[in-house]
Parts: C-alpha cells; sequence; structure tokens
C-alpha cells in the first residue's frame, strides 16, 4: 500500500458514546475522534446494534442487528445498563452476523476489533476477506477475573491473538501480560496509549467544604472498592469531617454497601450507582482527590479525565497509566494504610495538592487522541504492507 493512499478501516466495536460501561467505548470514541482529525482515515464504526443516539460526527456507523451489547436504558435516557443477557451468547451471535456486516459495510482495508468481545466477528469476516486484523487489548479475561479466569473466554483471548496480524496493547505492563501468559512475541505488539484532550485548567475548589474523595468505575473485584473503603474508615479516624463518594455500578455494589455499614462509615460514603458524562463532571468538580486502588488495571483511562478536571490522583503503582505519571500518588492496591495516608496527605495540604494538579497536567500533556491516532495509522499501514507481501510471497510459491 502506497504511503499516501488513504486507508479505510472497518472496525469492530462493542459500545460507543453515550452507551458505554467503562474505559472501552470513551477509547473508541477518541480513538476516532484521533483518526478523522488525521485525515486520510476512514473508518467505519460496527455495533452489535444502534440506539439511534450514538455520535456519529467522526465515524460511519454500522449495526450487526445482533440484539447485543450496551443498550439504552429502558427510561430512554443516554445512559448505560449493562451487558445484554448471557455474554458469551451475545458475542457469538455478533460472530455470526458476519456476513450481514460486510454487506452493509463496503471496502476496507483494514479490520481492528477491540477485546475479546469483538474478536469472534473479527477473526470471521478475516476469514471471508483475508484483509489483516489489527487487534486492540484493552484488557484481558486474567485481568478482569484475578484466578477465576473463564476457559472458553479465555480460548477466544487466545485464538485471536494468534490471528492477528498486529496486536496493540494499551501499556507496556499489558505488553508483558500478552508476553507473559498468552506466549505472544513482544515484536507483534506495539504499544499505544490511550489519550486525553485537555481543556484550560480548571480552577480548585474552593475552601471550606468537607473534603471529597472520589472512587469511579465499575464497582468490580478488578477495581478494588473494597479496598477504597478500608482506606476510608482509617483516614476517617483521623479526619472525622472528610466525605467519600464511590460512583459506578457493577456486581460487588451489594457487597461495597454491606461492607461500608460494617466498617462504620456508611454515612460518610455516598453510592451514587453509574453516572453519565454530565455526573462525571459534576463529581470532578466537587472532589479533593481521585482513588484508583484498581487490582489489575491494563490503562486506567479514568485517571486522565481526573488529571483533566484538575484533581489529584492516587492509584496503584501497577495501572498501566502509571507509566505515564510521575506526579500522581502510586501505592500498592491493597495497602489500605498507604491508601489512608495519601488521602490525609492531599487533603491537609493545598500546596500538595496543587503540585500533583499541575504536574499530572504537565505529565499528560503531550498525551492526545490524535497522538494515539498516528500510532494507529502507521499500525494500520504496516499492517496492510505485510498482507501484500505475504499474499505475493504465496503466488511466488
Amino acid at each position: 500500500m502506497e504511503a499516501h493512499k488513504h486507508i479505510d478501516v472497518l472496525t469492530i466495536g462493542w459500545e460507543f458514546p453515550p452507551h458505554i460501561s467503562g474505559g472501552l467505548g470513551t477509547a473508541c470514541f477518541g480513538l476516532t475522534q484521533g483518526l478523522a482529525a488525521l485525515g486520510g482515515m476512514r473508518t467505519t464504526f460496527v455495533l452489535p446494534r444502534l440506539s439511534g443516539d450514538e455520535d456519529g460526527r467522526h465515524v460511519r456507523l454500522v449495526s450487526a442487528g445482533a440484539g447485543a451489547g450496551i443498550a439504552a436504558r429502558r427510561d430512554g435516557t443516554a445512559a448505560v445498563s449493562s451487558y445484554s443477557g448471557a455474554i458469551l451468547d451475545d458475542v457469538l451471535r455478533y460472530a455470526a452476523q458476519a456476513e450481514r456486516i460486510l454487506a452493509a459495510s463496503g471496502d476496507f482495508d483494514v479490520i481492528h476489533a477491540h477485546d475479546w468481545l469483538t474478536a469472534p466477528a473479527a477473526m470471521r469476516i478475516k476469514e471471508l476477506t483475508g484483509k489483516p486484523l489489527v487487534l486492540h487489548v484493552h484488557s484481558t479475561e486474567y485481568d478482569r477475573s484475578g484466578a477465576a479466569v473463564d476457559d472458553a473466554i479465555l480460548a477466544i483471548e487466545t485464538a485471536a491473538l494468534r490471528c492477528a496480524d498486529r496486536i496493540v496493547a494499551v501499556s507496556e505492563r499489558t505488553r508483558a501480560d500478552l508476553g507473559a501468559r498468552y506466549a505472544v512475541p513482544a515484536a507483534r505488539i506495539d504499544v499505544v496509549y490511550n489519550g486525553i484532550e485537555l481543556g484550560p485548567a480548571p480552577t480548585p475548589r474552593a475552601a471550606g467544604d468537607a473534603p471529597v474523595i472520589a472512587f469511579l468505575g465499575r464497582v468490580t473485584q478488578q477495581k478494588g472498592p473494597a479496598y477504597f473503603l478500608r482506606a476510608a474508615a482509617i483516614a476517617l479516624r483521623a479526619a472525622p469531617a472528610l466525605r467519600f463518594v464511590l460512583a459506578g455500578d457493577g456486581d460487588q455494589l451489594p457487597a461495597m454497601r454491606t461492607l461500608a455499614a460494617q466498617l462504620g462509615i456508611a454515612r460518610q460514603v455516598t453510592f451514587t450507582g453509574f453516572l453519565d458524562r454530565e455526573g462525571i463532571e459534576h463529581l470532578f468538580a466537587c472532589s479533593d482527590a481521585f482513588v484508583m486502588p484498581s487490582v489489575a488495571e491494563p490503562f486506567g483511562i479514568v485517571a486522565l479525565e481526573a488529571i483533566g478536571a484538575g484533581v489529584p490522583v492516587i492509584l496503584s503503582r501497577t495501572a498501566g497509566v502509571a507509566e505515564l505519571l510521575t506526579h500522581a500518588r502510586k501505592v500498592d492496591h491493597d495497602d489500605v494504610h498507604a491508601i489512608a495516608q495519601a488521602m490525609l496527605d492531599i487533603v491537609a495540604d493545598p500546596a500538595l495538592a496543587e503540585r500533583m494538579r499541575e504536574g499530572s497536567r504537565r505529565d499528560v500533556a503531550e498525551i492526545s487522541w490524535q497522538r494515539s491516532a498516528v500510532s494507529l495509522a502507521t499500525i494500520y499501514r504496516q499492517a496492510c504492507q505485510d498482507a501484500v507481501a505475504q499474499a505475493e510471497a504465496l503466488r511466488l510459491g
């Protein structure tokens, strides 16, 4: 493929704003924006189904008609419900629509798949067309489930990693995990960090109100909400005026409500459930610190969002995004005493909080979705060129 030729990309997605459950949909939206800004890129973004209110300004959206994926709430609000039904069945139903996807999508040069949810559909499309496949790994089954991995999902991930022509990892941590757990050679993996579009530095929250410390994410074992609550209980012993917000939904939410009661901090913790974009912006505007104590975090895009909103960040030192940050407070995810001390340090020392805010914005000043898109465009071109070379080698015998 000539270096100047435009590239038509067929992206197989699972969620897209406003219907998202976490960082995957946010990343897909940011990448499509970045690719559109580059020029020379045309992206067709396939979803299991469309709700009709997706933001398609930078991308052509196509429905597979699979009846799966992320759906709008029954009340019609532009928020997320959850994955529908039995998720593995949904994934396989999506893959069964490969011919329909091809009929609706038109011609393309490269397939871009995101995580295991889209991998069976992408592999089937590669089988039908012979087009190169780029697999974007935002998380693995080991990240999401720890020791309780689902063998069927693990098998899909393994097959997809073998099938892909190029693999994109969201961090060096993820690249290392793919090598250690899936035996993928490092030479087949490119690291492309997620991005953020920084606006003007926000005005710090006015002093005088009770300090607020926030957790935002899926309320699952992977994200470490129990460590947030246990650290909160420790911090409250030293600073009883602190208030905490645990924002998000997930299978551990009832257990976290119970834990807060057991720790005696139920009155000091607000559980918001799922927040839409407006709710997230309001949360950050009211917060003095953000905590991300993830057990396993391939990247952690929400930390970038907190930094963009001017909120000092405390995060697990093993999170992928920690590779980019020198001014966040890094802790072991299960060291609740260190997390509590970090909370107390930030709320007690306005100068420290300001250094963290300003320093973190400098850390991410060069990160953008367009920069991520430049890396992706290079990977697309390389995948296409390799596919042409392989076809020519086969032709020549």
